[in-house]
């Protein structure tokens, strides 16, 4: 598994093309080694998303994949009751662009100099955060 999610977080695409990540496997691997994080769910053979349902919502926090997919056909795989709505951790409009923006996430702090952002919504990947 380690090797797999190692590979897609190199090599594959970014979750989002707003404002992603890449190489970041060891740094989403610490919160599944301590309990932190939802199920690593494996899509097919080139694809792994970190998503749990709780309550009536189901959380996508991450994708890892070598290529685009339907994320929405593997949405019954990933839950076992029915949902409502579906929060995203990352910007998800490579794989739900009709999603609507949620709001601002007061508790996300990142610091970085000189970094242009476009005015549409995005965030920086769940799992890519320290």
């Amino acid at each position: 598994m380690r090797a797999g999610l190692a590979a897609l977080s190199s090599e594959g695409l970014p979750s989002t093309e707003r404002f992603g990540a890449r190489g970041y496997a060891k740094v989403a691997t610490w919160p599944v080694a301590n309990g932190f994080a939802r199920p690593l769910r494996q899509l097919g053979s080139e694809a792994w998303v970190f998503a749990g349902v709780e309550g009536d919502t189901l959380y996508l926090d991450d994708v890892f994949a070598k290529e685009p997919f339907d994320l929405r056909a593997w949405i019954p795989r990933l839950i076992d009751q029915p949902i409502r709505t579906i929060r995203f951790g990352f910007t998800p409009e490579r794989y739900r662009p009709d999603a609507l923006e949620a709001g601002e996430d007061m508790d996300a702090d990142l610091f970085v100099r000189n970094l242009r952002l476009s005015p549409e919504a995005h965030r920086f990947p769940i799992m890519a955060h320290t």
